[in-house]
């Protein structure tokens, strides 16, 4: 009898474990969907050949959360540290009135993370980083 408790208590918080990783590694949209988005910042950088330029103005902030929003992302089982200027093609920072300040950097390894403790990589960013593309050069068209 003891031998039966013992083993539906181990399965049980094997079966407890599984179920808290796969919603700890979930997928899960950049800046958790736009529906909750109350943008309070917003900056968009773009980097080229190790220079970087603010093109805000240029980008459409609707738009862009919408495709972050769409954007879906994975926990990272580690941070990403540092990064070279030479990898990145976009860096977007927003402070969200609910959720808190988030940093998405695109480019060679592309991922977001939220005030430092919470890092995501970015799935299909090669889309992404084209939809922000062309979302700029409407933005500089329009001028």
């Amino acid at each position: 009898m003891k031998r039966k408790i013992k083993t539906f208590i181990i399965l049980a918080l094997i079966i407890v474990v599984l179920c808290t990783l796969l919603y700890y590694f979930r997928e899960r949209p950049i800046g958790y969907g736009a529906d909750t988005v109350n943008l309070e910042y917003l900056r968009v950088n773009r980097v080229t050949d190790e220079s970087e330029s603010d093109v805000t103005e240029w980008i459409d902030p609707i738009m862009l959360i919408e495709m972050l929003s769409k954007t879906q992302s994975r926990r990272a089982i580690n941070t990403m540290g540092s990064y070279h200027m030479s990898d990145i093609r976009w860096e977007i920072d927003l402070i969200d009135s609910e959720q808190g300040p988030y940093h998405v950097v695109l480019g060679k390894n592309s991922f977001w993370y939220v005030s430092g403790d919470e890092w995501f990589n970015i799935a299909e960013a090669d889309v992404l980083i084209d939809n922000i593309d062309a979302l700029y050069e409407q933005g500089i068209d329009s001028i």
